[in-house]
């Protein structure tokens, strides 16, 4: 039986090509490409600016130092993206969490807010590429007059009332790594109307050095490589062992040089404790060429999703303790994920039984934030719907790779773990 993937990057034959041609024939120096990306993006959310960097986190970082967040806190979802969580570290600042709803992922208010001083910013982060109803949030960032902070990293396209995510607060951010709506395999993309924002970004653009071609090759050949090999199928046999080669005085001398980064933070997918030297590189023509040939199909890639979307709403919807995304009124989701959770059963359980099925499903986020390494008891607040969606949360495949075969497949699989989860929970 053929894996039905979880992910499969949204780029197509010529994106590949393009990228190719760039990577090794073009003078990097050369702008063009970045500039046509920038704009049309911008364009296509609605701000009147856009700026490209190496990564989303980078862009969250900066954004956090405009704001001058050093020594502030920031108001962020106990259950979200680590990485995002990297750039309020990085940036000097402390995050405030608070618990999120269990049928959207986003952020939801909490009174105890009204009692936290000196904050600098609020993260409205869309998990999963979902959306929820933001005014709460929003109100009580103007009442305070703090920037509200879009982490739309894997939300393009998305919509709350009127408007698309990216330009509702003071600024948005969206990743262009490999598993998002469109890709550049590595980058992120700030969006504004903030035209001070704006000037100190190009600023800050135009002082960065580009990465090498060896450089870009060997992180991205880690990035691949730690996404294929991770695979709960593999891991034991080939990224364990790696991960002990590169542990290894000369191995990992070397690789760090070349990376700047610790190789085992990288090949682990860890935080790392400092920003490295490589999410500081500028973004590359070679990267922007691979955005705008993603960027340009992207009206399809959406409207496949939300295709996809609404077969599993349909015929999954009726099963008892299956959790489903929540959809309301004058909100569009754009489905980046699509998050399941089966009431009671543990995620990784979960993992191995669709395994069976030959479904492969994702997993994030083994903890929520305040239980990982740098924030561990530090922190005594409860968020039991954050706590819940770590230890049941799965990830449905999605992505424009997917037929109605795998589409039956897939629900066909799901029906069978909540039936197994039914039977042995009875007995």
């Amino acid at each position: 039986m053929v894996m039905i993937p979880y992910s499969v990057p949204e780029i197509n034959f010529k994106g590949w090509r393009e990228f190719l041609t760039s990577f090794f024939w073009d003078d990097w120096q050369e702008e063009t490409a970045v500039k046509n990306f920038e704009q049309e993006l911008a364009s296509y959310v609605g701000t009147h600016h856009a700026v490209s960097f190496s990564s989303a986190r980078y862009c969250l970082y900066l954004v956090y130092r405009f704001f001058g967040c050093r020594g502030k806190k920031v108001i962020a979802p106990a259950y979200t993206c680590i990485p995002a969580i990297d750039a309020i570290r990085w940036a000097g600042a402390t995050p405030e969490f608070v618990d999120i709803s269990l049928t959207t992922y986003n952020p939801i208010f909490s009174p105890h807010l009204n009692r936290v001083q000196n904050i600098g910013a609020i993260s409205l982060s869309y998990l999963y590429g979902l959306v929820d109803n933001p005014i709460p949030l929003i109100q009580f960032a103007k009442k305070r007059g703090i920037p509200v902070i879009e982490d739309a990293a894997i939300a393009l396209g998305a919509r709350i009332r009127d408007k698309r995510v990216g330009s509702l607060g003071e600024t948005g951010v969206f990743s262009l790594q490999s598993s998002k709506l469109i890709t550049a395999w590595r980058g992120g993309v700030i969006t504004t109307n903030n035209q001070d924002l704006y000037t100190f970004l190009k600023h800050h653009q135009a002082r960065q050095v580009l990465p090498s071609r060896t450089t870009v090759f060997f992180n991205g050949l880690i990035t691949g490589l730690r996404k294929v090999l991770s695979n709960q199928m593999i891991y034991g046999y080939v990224l364990y062992p790696l991960n002990q080669i590169v542990r290894q005085p000369v191995a990992s001398r070397f690789l760090s040089r070349l990376l700047n980064q610790d190789p085992s933070e990288a090949i682990r997918g860890e935080s790392p404790k400092k920003l490295p030297q490589w999410e500081t590189y500028r973004f590359t023509s070679a990267q922007a060429r691979l955005a705008l040939a993603s960027f340009r199909h992207f009206d399809q890639i959406f409207k496949k999703r939300q295709v996809i979307a609404q077969s599993y709403l349909r015929n999954l919807r009726e099963i008892n303790g299956l959790v489903l995304p929540q959809s309301k009124s004058k909100l569009v989701h754009a489905y980046g994920r699509f998050p399941i959770r089966i009431e009671g059963l543990n995620k990784y359980k979960a993992q191995s039984l669709f395994a069976t099925l030959g479904v492969e499903v994702g997993l994030n986020y083994p903890y929520i934030i305040p239980q990982t390494k740098y924030f561990k008891g530090s922190y005594t607040g409860s968020f039991p719907n954050a706590l819940k969606a770590s230890q049941e949360t799965i990830l449905l495949p999605m992505h424009t790779q997917l037929n109605q075969a795998d589409l039956s497949r897939i629900t066909s699989a799901v029906r069978s773990v909540v039936k197994h989860h039914r039977f042995y929970s009875k007995n």
